[in-house]
C-alpha cells in the first residue's frame, strides 16, 4: 500500500466544511442577493468561512503533486495535463449542462458561452485548477523554481478578476499551488513550528479584513469612477485577503500536522478518523453537488423564511449529508464514475 497524506486528508477535509458552510451562509454575507435578515454573526462566519477555503484547496493539489513528483518525477507534462483536463474540464462541462438545465433555463436567464466555458456558477474553480496545472508545469519544464514565489504574490494582487475560461484564475490561483508544492519539498524543517501564532496572525488579520467589510460600503460610491477605480479597489482587495489566506493556510496545515501527534488518522473505525476520512474522499462531488442542493433550497423554495435563523445550519448539514449520498450514487454510475 502506497504511503497516505494524512495531513491533505485533514485540510482536505476542513476546506470541504469551509466551502459548504460559505455557501450556506452566503444570502448573510452578501455573497448572493437573496432577502434575508441582516444578522451580523451570520454575516462574520460566512466572510470567515470564505477568507481563504479555495486558496487551500489549490495548495493541497500542489502538496500532492509534489509528493506524487517525488515518488515518480515527471518526464513529460503532456500526459498530466491529458489527465487533468478528463478531470477538470470533463467534470465542470457535464456538471455546468446540468446546472444551466436547472437553474439559468428555469429562470430564462440567458446561456452565455463564454461563462459555461469558464464554469457556470460554483463550478468555476474546475477549469482554474486546470490552469494553474497547465502553468505550473510550464514553469517546471524550464526549471524555474522557489524564485518564482514573489513574482507569484505580486502577480496574484494584480491580476484583474473576469471570466477568461479560468486562465486569468488560474493565474490568481497559481501562488497557492506553488506554495503547497515546496511546502512538501521543506516539510521537515516546518513541522514543528507552533500553529497557535499562526491563528494568533489570522485572527488580527481578520479583524482587519472584516474592519474593511464593514466600511467597503462606502467605497462602492466611486465606483462611477470607471475601470481604473475598480482595478485599484481590486489590487486594496488582494492586497488585503492574501496575508489571511497564508496565515490560515499556515495554521490548518501545521494543525494538520500536530493532529497526528494525537490522532492516528489511518485507524478509520475511529469517529475523527472516519469522519475526516469521508470528507477528504468525497471532497469532490461534495464541492459539485452542494451548491445544487443549497441553490435549490434558496432560490426556488420558501424554506429560508420557514426554517428562519436556523436556515443556514440546517442547510449546512443536509448539504454535506446528501452531497455525500449523491457522490456515492454517481460513483456506482460507471458512466459518470469519473465526473466527480
Amino acid at each position: 500500500m502506497g504511503q497516505r497524506l494524512y495531513e491533505m486528508d485533514v485540510c482536505r477535509a476542513f476546506a470541504t466544511i469551509s466551502i459548504v458552510m460559505t455557501h450556506s451562509f452566503a444570502p448573510y454575507s452578501g455573497c448572493w442577493s437573496i432577502s434575508v435578515p441582516d444578522v451580523f454573526p451570520y454575516k462574520c462566519i460566512g466572510l470567515f468561512a470564505n477568507v481563504f477555503n479555495l486558496s487551500l484547496f489549490v495548495f493541497i493539489s500542489g502538496y500532492v503533486f509534489s509528493f506524487q513528483d517525488s515518488k515518480c518525477p515527471t518526464k513529460g507534462y503532456k500526459d498530466i495535463i491529458r489527465k487533468k483536463f478528463k478531470r477538470l474540464i470533463i467534470p465542470c462541462l457535464f456538471w455546468g449542462l446540468i446546472y444551466m438545465f436547472v437553474f439559468n433555463m428555469a429562470l430564462n436567464s440567458p446561456i452565455d458561452l463564454l461563462s459555461y466555458l469558464s464554469g457556470v456558477g460554483h463550478l468555476w474553480f474546475l477549469p482554474m485548477l486546470f490552469w494553474v496545472f497547465v502553468f505550473f508545469c510550464f514553469l517546471r519544464k524550464f526549471e524555474i523554481g522557489e524564485s518564482m514565489l514573489l513574482p507569484l504574490c505580486l502577480l496574484s494582487i494584480i491580476v484583474p478578476s473576469i471570466a477568461s475560461l479560468g486562465i486569468l484564475s488560474g493565474l490568481y490561483y497559481l501562488i497557492w499551488f506553488a506554495c503547497g508544492f515546496w511546502s512538501y519539498k521543506h516539510k521537515d524543517k516546518i513541522k514543528d513550528a507552533s500553529p497557535i501564532y499562526f491563528f494568533l496572525l489570522f485572527l488580527m488579520l481578520f479583524a482587519m479584513f472584516m474592519g474593511y467589510v464593514l466600511g467597503r460600503s462606502h467605497l462602492n460610491e466611486l465606483r462611477s469612477f470607471g475601470l481604473i477605480y475598480k482595478f485599484v479597489f481590486q489590487i486594496l482587495e488582494h492586497s488585503i485577503l492574501f496575508p489571511i489566506a497564508i496565515a490560515g493556510i499556515s495554521f490548518v496545515y501545521l494543525l494538520s500536522k500536530k493532529m497526528q501527534s494525537y490522532i492516528d488518522l489511518s485507524k478509520k473505525e475511529k469517529l475523527v478518523p472516519k469522519t475526516i476520512g469521508i470528507l477528504s474522499k468525497y471532497s469532490m462531488g461534495i464541492y459539485i453537488f452542494h451548491d445544487f442542493i443549497i441553490e435549490l433550497l434558496y432560490r426556488n423554495t420558501d424554506y429560508l423564511f420557514f426554517a428562519g435563523m436556523y436556515a443556514p445550519w440546517l442547510t449546512f448539514v443536509m448539504a454535506i449529508i446528501l452531497s455525500i449520498v449523491c457522490a456515492k450514487v454517481v460513483k456506482l454510475i460507471p458512466i459518470l464514475h469519473n465526473t466527480i
